[in-house]
């Protein structure tokens, strides 16, 4: 392919390397004119383990060059991956101005252009970004999006000491796109890629991945730290207790606790996260993530307050009725449960019917009282019901048959099939 690549940093330098170095016949773009000679005589602008030799064989071989003519490069590629930086200011917000500044430029130099183009932002960017780019190069060159030029969030997950390595063999390739065009080349693009995991999705997912990944690795390198610092304050081997840790792959390295729902709850979770916490701060040992874990934990229940109030603003005098009281399923352990907690806040104001396939009548009644109506039959509860609050049910498939168009659910642990849900669903 004939590829341009705007910007000449850590990751675009990277990028115009290899895919040269797979055939492609690549033009590195930048506004600096040091880099765009240090490329052209064979040296890279920035250092990466073994990427001098590369940049000199793929410059040798005439696959790769570099300009600061913007428009030549348009005009003599048909694809362009866009990796300039997005730092954040001093306010901690996106810097968006070398990405507004180079989008622009592209869109300039798309006016002449007689033949399509396609845009691939390698640049990590916030949801939106992308749209807000291509309506840029819509207006500066006067093209139609998804026919004059296309549109693709490509995001890249290179380390640095790593990044040669991490782009051939890449755990996942993400593209976001909205056009089966641009799904075509990407595949064309990484041939050879084939035992790598290709996920097509909608932009904006694309655009949230890389951030997902990021505060993921942040959150895992504050976690290890403040257990270290915990464990320090007891005279206890922090390492021996991460590397204990780190060896059960089941649950704690592992998918187990990563998919989004509602609030954690039970026996086990609150009380040792609230005894680390409190001990360390009687200790004035600050813990910050962990002391901000509860926290977090509260404010997700108050999101799903909000949810269930928008929803009976909808209902005059709505019967809420809630599926699933313990804190997960196939038990009858209602401690600290979340959903407890939302039924008293409710059951003051509205009628609350409650169903759980597991927690003894009796033991609902002790823990809501006289105020909510139990049943063991859950046609019972979808008959009688305006608002289903979902959080779980053995054999959900039941409930399918028992929703009316008329009614509303909100799906907390996002479990059912909204293609089945009849219902106006929120998840």
């Amino acid at each position: 392919m004939k590829i341009s690549i705007m910007g000449l940093g850590y990751v675009g330098v990277i990028n115009s390397a290899c895919l040269a170095n797979m055939g492609h016949d690549v033009i590195g773009v930048d506004i600096k004119q040091e880099k765009v000679d240090k490329v052209n005589k064979g040296i890279s602008p920035v250092y990466e383990q073994n990427l001098d030799d590369m940049v000199l064989k793929v410059v040798s071989n005439g696959k790769l060059s570099a300009t600061t003519d913007m428009k030549s490069a348009i005009l003599n590629t048909d694809l362009s991956l866009i990796c300039v930086g997005t730092p954040c200011d001093s306010a901690g917000y996106l810097n968006k101005s070398a990405l507004l500044r180079v989008t622009s430029d592209m869109g300039d130099a798309l006016k002449d252009k007689e033949t399509q183009h396609i845009f691939i932002y390698r640049s990590t960017m916030l949801p939106g970004t992308t749209k807000e780019m291509a309506s840029i190069i819509s207006n500066n060159s006067g093209k139609e999006r998804n026919k004059d030029f296309f549109m693709c969030m490509n995001p890249e997950f290179l380390r640095e000491g790593q990044a040669i390595k991490d782009f051939y063999e890449p755990e996942k390739i993400v593209v976001g796109h909205d056009d089966d065009f641009v799904k075509d080349v990407i595949k064309d693009l990484y041939i050879g890629f084939d035992s790598t995991k290709m996920f097509f999705v909608p932009i904006e997912v694309a655009e949230s991945v890389k951030y997902a990944d990021n505060i993921f690795h942040a959150l895992k390198i504050c976690f290890a730290n403040e257990i270290d610092s915990f464990c320090e304050l007891n005279g206890v081997d922090g390492h021996k207790v991460m590397d204990i840790f780190k060896s059960d792959k089941k649950l704690n390295i592992s998918e187990k606790y990563l998919t989004p729902g509602f609030c954690f709850g039970g026996s086990c979770l609150p009380k040792d996260v609230a005894a680390v916490s409190g001990f360390s701060m009687y200790r004035r040992l600050p813990l910050p993530l962990i002391n901000a874990i509860k926290e977090s934990n509260n404010s997700r229940y108050e999101q799903f307050k909000k949810k269930l109030d928008s929803i009976i603003d909808n209902y005059d005098n709505p019967v809420i009725g809630f599926i699933g009281t313990s804190f997960k399923p196939m038990t009858d352990d209602l401690r600290e449960s979340k959903v407890v907690e939302m039924v008293g806040a409710y059951k003051q104001f509205f009628k609350i019917m409650v169903y759980d396939d597991f927690v003894p009548q009796q033991e609902m009644e002790k823990v809501f009282g006289t105020d909510c109506q139990y049943t063991q039959n859950i046609d019972e509860l979808l008959s009688k019901s305006d608002i289903i609050v979902f959080n779980h049910l053995v054999g959900e498939d039941i409930i399918y048959d028992g929703l009316k168009p008329e009614q509303s659910v909100l799906d907390l642990n996002s479990s059912l099939n909204s293609e089945r849900v009849e219902s106006k669903y929120v998840k």
